[in-house]
């Protein structure tokens, strides 16, 4: 898997868990309890590959 289909794919299941699961859907997938920055790089990730 290259680097941009693993953030793809990242992204991907990030979209799927908050749509479907919400804060509990995080917690059940362990995002809660990464530091907050990290979060913040996963989120913005996300934001800008479906905005982008």
């Amino acid at each position: 898997m290259t680097r941009r289909s693993r953030g793809i794919h990242a992204a991907w299941h990030f979209w799927f868990t908050v749509s479907f699961g919400g804060e509990s859907g995080l917690r059940k997938v362990g995002l809660c309890g990464i530091h907050h920055l990290t979060q913040r790089y996963i989120f913005n990730q996300f934001s800008s590959q479906n905005h982008g």
